[in-house]
């Protein structure tokens, strides 16, 4: 496996590291034709990362700031319907009222590997606010969210939504970045703001 690139969302260095590229397969029909391509999603989300939905970002900046028209556009997409049904799944995930308990996953599952379902975590690590850090499309269909969560410890997660019929957003996948504390403190510190102000997160 090729080594996961140092990034540099500003003038400073952090080092992602890689994600795991196994995944346990569903034999349901929304899941059997997905185990081929989960693998590749995982190497495709370890790359670089774009700050909010790829801005070009000023280097020299202690904090982000972005410019009025940068704010609006974050704003857009945390009231995107993708974004909408990200939060509306982990409340309903965590609050046990899936709209069909029996697809279950990303929610929870039996004897999936460790860091792809949301109840692994504790409660009070995926029920607060977040805002999203990066948007990614998918190949498959779909647009993969990475999340940062405002409360510590500050998970980062890839969640990939995938349109139903190119209309209903569908959560498919929730899968926790092994970023390391400092790392995501990195992040923390970077967006100030955008992490505590509410126009910016859900």
């Amino acid at each position: 496996m090729a080594k996961t690139p140092v990034i540099k969302p500003f003038k400073r260095h952090i080092r992602v590291k890689e994600l795991p590229v196994s995944i346990q397969a569903y034999s349901t029909s929304r899941w059997n034709t997905l185990w081929m391509h989960k693998a590749s999603l995982l190497l495709n989300i370890a790359g670089a990362l774009t700050l909010l939905t790829g801005f070009l970002l000023p280097a020299s900046v202690q904090a982000l700031s972005l410019t009025e028209d940068q704010e609006q556009e974050l704003i857009r997409t945390m009231d995107s319907p993708q974004v909408t049904e990200i939060r509306r799944y982990i409340d309903a995930c965590l609050s046990d009222q899936l709209d069909d308990p029996g697809y279950s996953y990303p929610c929870h599952a039996t004897g999936m590997e460790k860091g792809f379902t949301i109840k692994e975590h504790p409660a009070s690590d995926v029920s607060g606010a977040f805002t999203v850090i990066w948007i990614q499309p998918f190949d498959y269909g779909g647009q993969v969210f990475t999340v940062l969560f405002t409360d510590p410890p500050n998970l980062a997660v890839g969640v990939w939504v995938y349109l139903e019929g190119g209309v209903s957003p569908d959560v498919r996948s929730f899968m926790a970045r092994n970023w390391s504390e400092e790392e995501r403190l990195y992040l923390v510190n970077d967006l100030g703001k955008y992490l505590t102000d509410q126009r910016f997160t859900r």
